[in-house]
């Protein structure tokens, strides 16, 4: 799951040409795409990285520890 999670942050990152979205923002919406529920469990917590680019390595972190004890999203 966390692999299919980080394919489809690089594709978004990849459809970012224009950069209008930073790579926090990117993890984030990518979350909230696959599983909103998920997303919702980190929004506006210590580990959101939407508005601070450097929470993204502590969300990862969670997020495969999570992801990998899920059955699917």
């Amino acid at each position: 799951m966390f692999a299919e999670y980080l394919q489809a942050v690089q594709s978004a990152q990849a459809r970012n040409t224009d950069k209008s979205h930073r790579i926090g923002q990117i993890y984030f919406n990518v979350l909230d795409e696959m599983s909103p529920e998920l997303a919702n469990s980190f929004r506006g917590g210590d580990m959101d990285p939407f508005y601070r680019d450097d929470k993204i390595p502590v969300f990862l972190d969670h997020l495969e520890k999570l992801l990998n004890t899920e059955v699917e999203f």
